[in-house]
């Protein structure tokens, strides 16, 4: 699996980076959630997700999940 310059795992999905952060602004496990600035490996500013347990992790793809549906897909 890919690492980042700090370690963290990240996967790319399109011009998406959703990275593995094992410590988020309230001490939890999260991801962080990137664009990609045009063709190069630049990132836009991301937002930490913390995902303290397996509950709100699911929430996060039931969430999502909603989301796709609500747009047609």
């Amino acid at each position: 699996m890919p690492q980042d310059g700090r370690g963290n795992t990240y996967f790319d999905v399109e011009n998406i980076r959703i990275t593995c952060v094992p410590e988020t602004f309230d001490g939890n496990p999260g991801l962080r959630i990137q664009a990609y600035k045009g063709q190069g490996n630049a990132l836009f500013p991301g937002a930490e997700i913390p995902i303290p347990d397996k509950s709100t992790a699911f929430d996060l793809l039931k969430t999502i999940s909603k989301a796709l549906e609500a747009n047609g897909l």
